[in-house]
């Protein structure tokens, strides 16, 4: 998985240590709207927060089960949607 990721990733998003404001808005920004498109199949922000037993459950159903795939995501975003919610949220990546 590392190899491939390395291979197939953007190259500003290798080096996480060389993060700006800028890419972490767009790692916030993806990671929520690819939640929502897996439990909602709209790739836009979620409207309301989206526990991660939903998007477990939206991930084995869609995709586990009949492709033998999975999307990852990164629990970070999803934290700040949690603890901020959705307006903060949205209101932030605005800016």
């Amino acid at each position: 998985y590392k190899n491939t990721v390395h291979h197939s990733s953007l190259h500003e998003l290798q080096h996480v240590k060389k993060y700006d404001l800028a890419i972490w808005k767009k790692v916030i920004d993806t990671h929520l709207k690819k939640a929502n498109f897996i439990t909602n199949d709209i790739f836009e922000l979620p409207n309301e927060l989206i526990s991660q037993i939903v998007i477990f459950s939206n991930q084995l159903e869609k995709y586990i089960d009949i492709h033998q795939t999975v999307a990852v995501l990164s629990a970070f975003p999803i934290f700040l949607h949690d603890y901020y919610g959705n307006e903060e949220i949205k209101k932030r990546l605005a800016n």
